[in-house]
């Protein structure tokens, strides 16, 4: 199907294609110096006597 030439030639690619995406994710998690911190928004249109909201304001004070 291929020459021996050509099938090293798309391996040798490929691998390359491999290392850089393992070194760019490497680059990636090494930014966020070992700890990161997740931010999370909640909205809603509710009266602030809902057991919605309510629930909300309960699960801000475990995650704080």
């Amino acid at each position: 199907m291929f020459s021996k030439t050509v099938s090293y030639f798309l391996v040798g690619i490929l691998c390359g294609a491999l290392v850089a995406t393992a070194v760019f994710a490497g680059v990636r998690s090494g930014k966020a110096g070992g700890q990161t911190q997740t931010v999370i928004k909640l909205g809603h249109s509710l009266d602030v006597n809902h057991p919605v909201h309510q629930a909300l304001l309960e699960m801000q004070k475990e995650l704080a």
